[in-house]
């Protein structure tokens, strides 16, 4: 198991950090669900970098496939999402998260993660990026 991390509460978010978050979006907007490649984690870890820089969980392999990627969770501790991101970014009030902060939100039995930009958040679904109504967000985290 691995040993269990901070909240990084540290992380500052760069002047052009709206523009960077775009262009993930942008990136992703059309990319299939592939479990450790293109899931929902992965669009909040590469929208953290965008908006702060920092790289999140380098340290971690994510195998391809929800097995994979649920083994390696529990390995490190994790049985949800949230569970992760409560390892690695500081809590926000899910009232009012800002833009660019993590949300998660329940879909068929299931907790995913998204980014709130502007009125809703993105998460990665099946076919590329979905719109998720403020209304579903359970919980949020701070970025930078």
């Amino acid at each position: 198991m691995t040993e269990r991390r901070s909240p990084r509460a540290d992380l500052v978010r760069l002047p052009d950090w709206e523009s960077r978050l775009a262009k993930v979006a942008n990136d992703w907007k059309h990319r299939p669900y592939v479990y450790g490649v293109s899931d929902c984690g992965q669009f909040a870890l590469a929208a953290v970098t965008a908006v702060t820089g920092a790289v999140l969980l380098d340290d971690i392999v994510w195998p391809r496939g929800w097995l994979g990627v649920a083994k390696v969770m529990l390995a490190n501790g994790w049985d949800s999402v949230e569970a992760t991101m409560d390892d690695i970014l500081p809590r926000s009030a899910i009232r009012w998260p800002r833009r660019g902060d993590i949300v998660s939100f329940g879909d068929q039995e299931e907790l995913h993660l998204g980014v709130r930009v502007g009125d809703v958040a993105l998460s990665q679904g099946v076919g590329g990026l979905v719109t998720i109504a403020p209304a579903r967000w359970l919980r949020a985290w701070a970025v930078g």
